[in-house]
């Protein structure tokens, strides 16, 4: 299902992965009840967000869309075309646009550049954060006045920026995961994704990450470890990396089934997002 541009304020925001491409090979696999599954190939890939292994084709499921209205016009898939790809992790996409490369890349550029979760409806924002509240998000205002908040928590729309990287690996136990930001510039970098307490300068990775999952896009929070009345951006020097040691059984609603496959998890900043396979 290609579905309307309507819907792009509110999917590609929330989407870990996104890019634009021109199809030119669908693969049609058997339908399986209501699924439908395609392989698809890209050229001309433009990354919004996110990583993706680009001499691969990619998994789109077309099913119904919990968004769509009965009266939307239901598009078939054409070669040649441009779309805009919103995906889970890095294979699997789980919603297409039909898009116009020159008219619309820079606003979708503009939309990507939301943190991970977020939407946008006219000229209202919504974070994922809202029902986790903290107190820094209102007295920090002044800090961050030039920032997109939230319409209903109040809480800002911090970004990374692009020098930044982040990435994770498993560690010894089975739970716990490093996260590792890192500043590829040569020149210090402010990363107002990641916030510290104004006073200690501890770093508050609890208020700054979350994680989705493959198997669906709900987010998951870290409980607060240390309440911040006040923050500000933590700051890495040239090539500098910071890292942090992340228990994902301390995740609100995270559950993991054992007898569970092919499940990968997205470890998200800002606008940007680093994935790993269980």
């Amino acid at each position: 299902m290609i579905l309307p541009k309507k819907f792009i304020y509110d999917i590609l925001p929330k989407s870990p992965v996104a890019f634009i491409g021109t199809l030119v090979d669908i693969v049609d696999h058997n339908q399986t009840g209501s699924l439908h599954s395609y392989d698809l190939t890209f050229e001309n890939i433009q990354l919004l967000r996110g990583n993706i292994v680009q001499e691969k084709a990619f998994l789109y499921r077309k099913q119904s869309h919990p968004i769509t209205e009965q009266n939307d016009e239901q598009r078939k898939l054409e070669l040649k075309r441009e779309y805009l790809a919103c995906l889970n992790n890095s294979t699997t996409i789980h919603s297409l646009f039909e898009i116009d490369f020159i008219n619309d890349a820079a606003e979708l550029v503009q939309i990507a550049g939301l943190p991970v979760g977020w939407s946008k409806q006219t000229d209202e924002y919504f974070s994922p954060w809202k029902n986790h509240h903290r107190k820094w998000w209102s007295s920090s205002s002044d800090t961050f006045k030039n920032v997109p908040k939230c319409n209903d928590c109040q809480r800002p729309a911090l970004t990374t920026g692009d020098s930044i990287t982040m990435s994770v690996k498993r560690v010894d136990n089975k739970s716990q995961f490093e996260l590792t930001v890192t500043n590829t510039s040569d020149k210090p970098v402010q990363i107002p994704a990641l916030v510290c307490d104004k006073q200690s300068k501890i770093i508050l990775w609890h208020d700054s990450i979350f994680v989705m999952s493959n198997l669906n896009n709900d987010q998951h929070f870290f409980p607060k470890t240390n309440e911040s009345d006040e923050v500000e951006c933590v700051e890495l020097g040239p090539y500098q990396s910071i890292s942090i040691i992340l228990d994902i059984t301390m995740l609100n609603n995270l559950i993991l089934e054992q007898d569970d496959t092919d499940i990968s998890l997205i470890f998200c900043l800002g606008e940007k997002s680093a994935e790993i396979n269980l």
